[in-house]
């Protein structure tokens, strides 16, 4: 019985040693693991961001793609200089490149917009954002 004692003994030894050493990387590691986080959330920021101005981009330049450069009718509703091959009806007056365009830009204000207002509360308050991140 003393033998089986001085066994669990030791492996409690063991046990208190590791969980100090784990205790101790853990706190040596703490702010490298806190830079880890800013960096991640700073640069998903920044990817939101350019995704927000690519959207725009492909909604002010794709419908160039398929309008005209010439005007053949009077009727014909102009888009950044090209035309539609739209005539007169009012159905077709509401051009899919305008509307493609509208769509384009309110989806990238509200990425861009969103983006920058999480970007400079990291880093203005980075304190505060941790806190606010961890209730959330």
């Amino acid at each position: 019985m003393n033998d089986l004692e001085t066994q669990l003994a030791e492996l409690l030894k063991k046990g208190i040693e590791v969980a100090e050493k784990t205790g101790n990387f853990v706190i040596d590691q703490a702010p490298l693991l806190l830079q880890e986080f800013y960096r991640w959330h700073i640069a998903s920021s920044i990817i939101s961001i350019i995704i927000g101005v690519g959207i725009y981009l492909i909604g002010r330049y794709l419908p160039v793609l398929w309008l005209a450069k010439e005007r053949t009718s009077e009727h014909q509703l102009m888009f950044f200089g090209k035309f539609t091959n739209h005539s007169s009806s009012w159905e077709e007056k509401i051009s899919g490149s305008w509307i493609l365009y509208f769509l384009s830009i309110t989806i990238s204000l509200i990425m861009v917009i969103s983006s920058t207002y999480k970007l400079v509360y990291i880093l203005v308050a980075p304190k505060l954002y941790l806190i606010e991140y961890f209730i959330k």
